[in-house]
């Protein structure tokens, strides 16, 4: 039989804490009640009391030594799961043991266990809140991509965090742009303004431009600045190998982007050095001082033989001047794209591969950015964007720029209508402070045609100081 009172030294029971063995299961956790806690559970197991009348085990704890606020009878069982328990607290555990008509023992050893909090993303928020409260991604400290980590934007809202601040059915702790004034949270933050009015943005054009010379072989392309939703344009390409070539895209991501030219399927793929320029912005809809609206943004095509219609988040005074550029590597086969039917509202886009395809491509990344025209100077950059009449075809075209450039300019062009069906893109050479000539490039996989009938040509110029 057992032995309690002054016997209970000698029971089988009283165990050394190395004898109690402790374990974390990865169990659902659940909040508490009127609590931002969240609540964890403890597996303990100890070893079986050899007496004939044993009837079961008792489990005391509590948040303090000695201190137990809890008892769990688990039976004649020798593991046993505590449930509820807070985590971010210690909690320390004893085991007794019971007989047949209720005689208990004493305590065994005491045993502690800190019940972790688990933050695989490091943002400062348990996994089970970011699941089960905040509705944010455990695997991501920022889950809305804004610039600032859930754990820090929880802390800038309050108890705002699920209000609704723009109306837009997102709350604000999942929202990018929480006030939809084309700026993302974080960029406002970053620039003393507020995110949750949308009277108040940054003061600070999120743009950076450059050039770049790659040739057939991958270059990676690190930024100055950091962006949180950049969309990357690069284009177009000089005309240095006059095999008929496109630019390509891949791996853009919030410090860089990778580019390479790609030559036509037929041709064999060796391309010598081209420049091209590129353009990121941060993605959202954007008013310059002089009212100007300048909108980046992308979407996801597959459409080849149609086009696909791409609106605007925000309706334009005029119809700007729009460029796009397929940002991932998604087939392997030369891809290019087109535009058409540009309006204040929008405009119809759809890629081209070589006529001797099938023109059927994997969906891919476009990114464009619509600017209205317009010229002056932004945080400093000069700029010029405008649209040419009708003109431009396969022969060379020359376009002279309004503004007076301190540096030769970065530029910019996309043809702005698909007059020709023919699969072309732009080619440039010959630029200076002044301007440059450019020209419509036809590939040669089905003939060795390679007239194209006149375009009108939307480009982008901007003074680049380094």
């Amino acid at each position: 039989m057992l032995f309690f009172g002054r016997c209970h030294q000698s029971f089988s029971f009283r165990l050394s804490p190395s004898r109690i063995f402790f374990y974390l299961l990865p169990l659902l956790i659940v909040p508490l009640i009127a609590s931002n806690a969240f609540s964890a559970d403890v597996s303990l197991a100890w070893n079986t009391n050899v007496e004939l009348d044993l009837a079961g085990y008792k489990i005391y704890y509590g948040p303090s030594s000695k201190g137990y606020t809890c008892t769990v009878d688990v039976g004649n069982h020798t593991t046993c799961t505590i449930s509820g328990l807070e985590e971010g607290n210690t909690y320390y555990f004893v085991v007794t043991a019971y007989d047949l008509v209720g005689n208990e023992s004493d305590y065994s050893d005491e045993v502690f266990e800190y019940v972790a909090k688990t933050d695989t993303d490091g943002d400062g928020i348990s996994d089970h809140a970011e699941t089960d409260i905040y509705g944010t991604d455990p695997n991501m400290s920022d889950t809305d991509l804004d610039g600032i980590s859930d754990g820090d934007e929880i802390d800038f809202w309050g108890n705002s965090w699920n209000a609704d601040s723009d109306g837009d059915g997102i709350v604000n702790l999942l929202d990018w742009d929480s006030d939809n004034d084309g700026f993302s949270d974080g960029g406002e933050k970053d620039e003393n303004s507020d995110p949750s009015d949308p009277g108040s943005i940054p003061s600070l054009l999120p743009i950076e431009i450059g050039e770049v010379n790659p040739d057939h072989t991958w270059t990676k392309v690190e930024l100055q600045k950091s962006f949180v939703q950049p969309i990357v344009i690069v284009k177009p390409l000089s005309l240095n190998d006059d095999d008929p070539a496109v630019v390509r895209i891949r791996n853009v991501d919030s410090n860089g982007f990778e580019v390479r030219i790609q030559e036509w399927d037929y041709l064999d793929g060796i391309h010598g050095e081209e420049t091209v320029s590129y353009i990121v912005m941060e993605q959202g809809s954007y008013t310059l001082e002089d009212g100007t609206l300048v909108e980046a943004g992308s979407f996801e095509t597959d459409n080849t033989s149609s086009s696909e219609v791409v609106s605007l988040n925000k309706a334009f005074t005029t119809e700007p001047v729009v460029i796009a550029a397929v940002t991932s590597f998604n087939e392997e086969d030369a891809v290019t794209g087109r535009i058409r039917g540009i309006t204040t509202n929008g405009f119809e886009y759809r890629m081209q591969e070589q006529e001797l395809n099938a023109q059927v491509h994997a969906t891919e990344t476009i990114s464009y950015i619509a600017w209205e025209p317009s010229s002056g100077d932004v945080d400093g950059l000069t700029f010029e964007v405008k649209k040419t009449a009708d003109v431009v075809n396969h022969n060379p075209d020359t376009i002279l720029f309004d503004q007076d450039f301190m540096n030769i300019p970065v530029f910019f062009a996309d043809m702005q209508t698909t007059d020709g069906r023919d699969t072309a893109n732009l080619r440039w050479q010959d630029k200076d402070f002044y301007g440059v000539n450019v020209n419509i490039s036809e590939e040669q996989s089905k003939n060795r045609e390679i007239k194209h009938t006149t375009e009108v040509l939307g480009y982008m110029v901007f003074d680049f100081t380094g």
